[in-house]
Formats: C-alpha cells, sequence, structure tokens
C-alpha cells in the first residue's frame, strides 16, 4: 500500500491551492492509497470547523 503525505501551509480562502489538496487526497483515498495530510502555517485553518 502507498502511503502519501501532502502538506498544506496556504490559507483556505486565499487561493484554491487548499481546496485541491483535498480533492486530490480524496480521489487518492478512492484508489486505496493511505493519505496523511500535515497542515503548517496558514493552513491549520484549513482544518478548523466555521
Amino acid at each position: 500500500m502507498q502511503i502519501i503525505t501532502i502538506i498544506i501551509n496556504e490559507l483556505p480562502y486565499k487561493n484554491d491551492k487548499a481546496w485541491n489538496a483535498l480533492r486530490l487526497a480524496g480521489e487518492l483515498l478512492n484508489q486505496d492509497v493511505k493519505v496523511k495530510i500535515f497542515l503548517l502555517e496558514d493552513g491549520v485553518d484549513v482544518g478548523k470547523k466555521r
């Protein structure tokens, strides 16, 4: 089984990078790839509830 780590360090509302990273993670999960997401700096806001 493959393991992919995705690092997100962009604000969720600044541009589409964070959203696209989450979409990629979802597709990888659909392909039975283990995904780890590391939130760094401004990317921490991606994991917060609104």
